[in-house]
């Protein structure tokens, strides 16, 4: 929803949705994580950084825990670094969250070829290392 520009509908549907998920299955449940990396890029693409980083970090926690399939997880991982890369923390680390996103995708049919790709498409354009 987000991607279309109605971001305050957007928050407020997915504030909601967290809410629900966290009371209904638990904070460290997988549909919790896909919620926050929602909520995460709506951060990112308002220049709330370090909330979205706090957001992903809680999300990567989560399904490192969980038992989900590795496109999901490479996806969570890419944004992650993603989010790293833009606020200039830690970049090393960015680069091993890539890499192990890329690896998670191989393979793992048309989810995984999309991951790929948005990290193809991503490294084209990746802001210079401060």
């Amino acid at each position: 929803m987000h991607r279309r520009g109605r971001d305050a509908e957007a928050r407020a549907l997915l504030d909601a949705a967290l809410l629900t998920d966290e009371r209904t299955l638990g904070p460290k449940h997988p549909r919790v994580a896909e919620v926050l990396v929602e909520l995460a890029e709506l951060d990112l693409a308002a220049g709330d950084v370090d909330r979205g980083l706090a957001r992903l970090e809680r999300a990567a926690a989560i399904v490192d825990a969980a038992d989900i399939r590795p496109e999901e997880r490479a996806r969570i991982l890419f944004v992650l670094a993603r989010a790293l890369v833009e606020r200039g923390r830690d970049l090393a680390r960015a680069d091993a969250l890539i890499a192990r996103a890329t690896d998670l995708s191989e393979g793992s049919g048309p989810g995984g070829a999309t991951v790929r790709a948005e990290i193809a498409a991503w490294k084209l354009v990746r802001p210079p290392a401060p």
